[in-house]
This record gives C-alpha cells, structure tokens and sequence, in this order.
C-alpha cells in the first residue's frame, strides 16, 4: 500500500504526468527503443501512466445478476515495482516498509536514469527547496554563522510537552459505553516546535566558543512541498521503530510566513563564508542517523554530546533521549 499511496499522489502532479505520457503508447517504444523493456523504468512508468488515466480501471464491475461487487482488476504494476526495486534489498520484497524511504530511493532512481538518457525534467527537483541554519552563540547577538542546505522533505518532530489527551468522538458514538482516549497534537504545536531554536552545548564561532542557538529557516520553496510527521519513535533496545498513536491534522493551507523571516538576533547577520560548521566525519554521522529516520536537530546535539565519537554512540544517545525536547523557548 506504501507504494500504491505514493504513485497515486505523484501521478496527481502536472509535470510528472506530462513527462511520462506518451500518446502512442505503447508503439511509440517498439519504434524508438531496442532496450529490455520489461527492466526499463521509463518504459514502465510511461505504461503506469497510460493504465492510469486510461478509466479502464476505475470502470464499476457487475456479477450475472448485474450487481456491483469488488473486483481484483485494479493495476497491479508488478514490473514497475521490479524495473525500479529489484536492486534494493527490502523494496524488492512485498513486505511493509516506509513510505518516505521510498519518496526517496524512487525520486533518486528516476533522477539517476532522466539523468543517464538526458531527459529534460528533473523529478528531484520539482521537491527540492532551501534552508537555512543560523547559528548563534547564547552571549553574543553579534556572533552569527549561517549555512544553506537542500532538502527534499520538511520534517515535523513532535513536542512531546504539547500532546494532549482528547476523546475520540467518532468512537464514542459508536458505544457510549467505552470512554475512548486519544492523543492529539496540533498544527500549531507542531509549527512552534519547528520554528524554536534549538541548542548546541558546545560551538566556535568566529575564534568564540560555548554554547549556541541553532535557528532554522526557509530559504526557498518547491514547487510542491512534501511533509513529513515523525509519528514514531525507537525501542531503546532494539532499536526497532515504534508508531506513536497521535492524532495529527494539518490545515489545508499552511501558513509558512514566521519559518521564512529571519531570526532576530538583534545585529545584523554576516554569514560566514565557511559553508559548514561539521566536520566530514559529523555530516556522515548525520547523513546516516537522518537515513534512519531520526530528527536532524537531535542528531546535532548527539554529535555534539558524544563528541563525533561514531555512529553508534550518537545513534545511542538519540534513542535514549529521544522523548526530551531539545527546543529552547525563550
């Protein structure tokens, strides 16, 4: 289903169905091409399409009595799913997995192929937009570093202090008898949380060391912005992910104006002309915790509480204080 969810909302954008919309379908491949066709993504993506948009399949079915009952004729794009998994260890399998994980090998695979064949429109970049982190020692406003970053997904962690206990309505008119509790957060919380500053214990910042506040902002928009809740958290000895049951709904339109303004530092920024702060052995630290689904502001403290140590020691100190919330409010 995580594959089926994805595909849908993808093939609901403009530009990905006019980049794999071929009008002569399928003759325009026998003609053009000498490839395998049944390994080749464009070739599968292009048939996903035509199946898609064709309304063969969304066609009611009806039994000898002429009753409508549910059918197994839905597409079922097995050959999409090996021309484009069949390298990859668990999206090759008919198992569960995450969709964000698939969001982006899938974005990569058809990057890396357009790429390959000098096709015109890049799928990465219809998602791609700009961040920015300021960094700023606690007791100086002047002392100020900033660094731009790229991103395909704004993440969403949860502030665990702003959860509240709700009763489930829908649940509760069904039988009155069960007092049915949930937890709720709203979008509201959930944007506070994004916007605050975090802290760093430990930063140098033009020949200046302690403690520092990392702001981070919105440099630039996508075309189309993708979102992600992190609903979940890790056993702390297994590691295995847990879903966390909270109810979250966000708005139909999202108000982005305070993650765009820059933080008043009250001095003018000067950013500094060192593109990053980390050193290569911390960007592989976050770039491989960020892999596995933890925030990226947690994975930042951790580097610095374990001091760049490895992988391990950071994954660890992520696990056990990952119900703590690292924003600072001032």
């Amino acid at each position: 289903c995580y594959m089926a969810s994805l595909l849908q909302v993808l093939f609901s954008i403009p530009e990905i169905i006019q980049q794999f919309s071929q009008k002569e379908f399928p003759y325009f491949f026998i003609k053009q091409t000498t490839s395998f066709l049944v390994t080749d993504i464009y070739f599968q993506m292009c048939k996903f399409c035509h199946h898609l948009y064709s309304g063969k399949y969304s066609e009611p079915a009806f039994d000898e009595n002429n009753e409508p009952f549910r059918s197994d004729t839905g597409i079922r794009p097995l050959m999409l799913k090996k021309a484009l998994t069949d390298s990859h260890i668990e999206f090759k399998t008919f198992s569960q997995q995450d969709v964000v994980e698939f969001f982006m090998f899938l974005t990569e695979e058809l990057t890396s192929f357009q790429n390959t064949n000098q096709m015109p429109t890049s799928i990465e970049n219809l998602f791609h937009f700009s961040i920015t982190e300021y960094f700023q020692l606690q007791d100086s406003s002047s002392d100020v570093q900033s660094r731009k970053l790229t991103e395909k997904i704004l993440r969403l962690s949860i502030p665990f202090d702003k959860v509240e206990t709700a009763i489930d309505e829908q649940q509760l008119s069904n039988d009155k008898s069960i007092k049915c509790e949930v937890k709720k957060l709203s979008w509201e919380n959930c944007y506070e949380h994004l916007c605050a500053p975090t802290i760093i214990d430990n930063m140098t910042i033009n020949g200046k060391t302690g403690p520092a506040f990392c702001y981070t902002r919105l440099s630039s928009l996508p075309d189309y912005l993708v979102v992600q809740f992190y609903r979940f958290s890790f056993d702390p000895v297994t590691f295995a992910p847990i879903k966390l049951d909270i109810l979250f709904s966000p708005p139909k339109i999202l108000d982005l104006s305070l993650f765009a303004t820059n933080p008043n530092f009250g001095a003018v920024i000067k950013p500094s002309n060192q593109t990053s702060p980390m050193s290569d052995t911390d960007r592989f630290i976050l770039s491989e915790l960020i892999n596995m689904g933890f925030d990226e502001q947690f994975i930042k403290k951790a580097i610095i509480e374990t001091k760049s140590v490895g992988v391990n020691e950071a994954l660890d100190w992520v696990i056990s204080h990952q119900h703590q919330n690292i924003p600072v409010e001032f």
